[in-house]
């Protein structure tokens, strides 16, 4: 696994999972830095605090199509046609 900046960030962080513990044979990060792998409870501040400074994290759930920004309701995707020669 082979990941740079925020890709290398993201292999040190695989590589102290627990979980993810021989899923990978080799690994390389590049440009990352040794100390950027955080505890859960910091991280889960962090998302916290970025959704609530959003204006997408204080705006209400769509419910509705057009609330969504959709100007017609869903279409039903199409049926699969049988290929014939």
């Amino acid at each position: 696994m082979f990941g740079e900046s925020a890709g290398g960030n993201a292999v040190t962080t695989l590589m102290a999972v627990p979980s993810a513990h021989g899923l990978f044979a080799r690994a390389i990060a590049q440009s990352s830095p040794t100390n950027a792998v955080y505890p859960a409870e910091q991280t889960a501040r962090w998302a916290a605090e970025f959704v609530a400074s959003s204006p997408v994290g204080r705006a209400a759930p769509p419910t509705t199509p057009r609330r969504s920004g959709c100007s017609r309701p869903r279409a039903r995707p199409p049926s699969p046609r049988r290929r014939t020669s």
